[in-house]
């Protein structure tokens, strides 16, 4: 019954920061689920969805705005979008996952990294695409002076306020034969920026 087939979705991969706040000087603890999470799956006939809540809860949750994060935590955000190529392609691809810069604001942050989805990338079914270029999995950076330094899972690191986070969740699994995708949902693709033509030829 290929109608029933679906693509994996992104797993769970989180970070959580704690530090003390320079605003009053209390201890604060956070999860920014906006770095958590990536796409949903493909089902047969339509594409997954970016930026979903994990499939515990079917994608039923929100990442809130990026102005309240910042009024309730010391961090401020660079960047919040849709990462480019980070969907597995299909007759239906997946859905896209984010991307996410931040940095402390006038301290230094710990942050703790925990969660799945760094290594292998949710599965595509009845002959969707394998992973190609940077996408599809969990990418974690330290932007600094020193350079760029790729973060582990599973490990607890201090991010300074010259410092930045930089997070690329893992898109949605695909379903079904790529080049049997319409080429103008291709092509509306490749002109809305979120698909390079180098992942479009295949």
């Amino acid at each position: 019954m290929p109608e029933r087939a679906g693509g994996g979705w992104a797993k769970v991969c989180i970070e959580v920061l704690t530090g003390t706040d320079p605003r009053n000087d209390e201890h604060y603890a956070f999860l920014p689920v906006m770095t958590g999470w990536g796409g949903g799956g493909a089902f047969w006939g339509y594409d997954g969805e970016p930026c979903v809540g994990c499939i515990e809860v079917a994608g039923a949750a929100m990442t809130g705005d990026v102005e309240t994060v910042e009024h309730m935590v010391p961090m401020h955000i660079h960047r919040y979008e849709l990462d480019p190529d980070s969907a597995c392609p299909g007759r239906w691809r997946g859905g896209w996952g984010p991307v996410m810069e931040f940095s402390p604001v006038d301290h230094t942050s710990k942050v703790s990294t925990i969660g799945d989805g760094m290594k292998f990338p949710p599965p595509s079914v009845l002959g969707g695409g394998s992973p190609v270029g940077k996408g599809r999995v969990f990418h974690k950076y330290i932007l600094g002076p020193e350079g760029r330094q790729s973060i582990a899972l599973h490990t607890v690191n201090d991010v300074r306020e010259d410092q930045c986070m930089e997070i690329h969740c893992a898109g949605g699994g695909g379903v079904g034969n790529p080049f049997e995708r319409d080429v103008n949902a291709v092509l509306e693709d490749v002109r809305g920026g979120l698909v390079s033509i180098e992942c479009a030829r295949g």
